[in-house]
């Protein structure tokens, strides 16, 4: 099962865009938004950022989030058991097939995971990120992976 707050659009995509971007401060309403839609208190893994976005960056944009949120809920735990692979091509731009080869078993569990868990991300578009990284956590313990992401892009590929 997959869920998402809101539409890839609007000032969500905005703030998005602009936390992304480097205003860490829109972390904090970002977070607030998956605080009051995510439908699951357990197990949360974030969709890690590729390690020259963190460089690019300086933080991991999903885990500084999910961070946030679980401290609003503390039942919920983030267990950060996934990381690449092997390298990637940026996913903006890039068609359903190309995102799905792109990815293509990009993900490995790096630790063992409970039973069930829910994948954070921020945006999904195809699916084929996600889908990657149940595959991994499914290898690492997981039965049932469900997903929540902040936005669902309205244009799926």
């Amino acid at each position: 099962m997959a869920l998402s707050a809101h539409r890839y659009d609007g000032w969500l995509k905005d703030s998005l865009v602009a936390y992304k971007s480097g205003r860490l401060h829109n972390a904090f309403g970002l977070a607030d938004v998956i605080t009051r839609t995510i439908p699951f208190q357990g197990t949360c893994i974030p969709v890690p950022s590729t390690p020259s976005k963190v460089r690019e960056r300086g933080y991991d944009t999903i885990g500084h989030l999910t961070s946030l949120v679980a401290k609003t809920y503390p039942a919920m735990r983030v267990l950060p058991a996934l990381e690449y692979s092997r390298l990637v091509a940026d996913q903006v731009g890039l068609g359903a097939a190309a995102r799905r080869t792109n990815v293509a078993g990009a993900f490995r569990a790096i630790r063992r995971v409970p039973r069930e868990v829910i994948v954070i991300d921020d945006v999904v578009t195809t699916g084929s990120t996600v889908i990657e990284c149940a595959k991994a956590l499914k290898m690492a313990g997981a039965q049932k992976v469900y997903v929540f992401a902040l936005c669902a892009s309205v244009n799926r590929g």
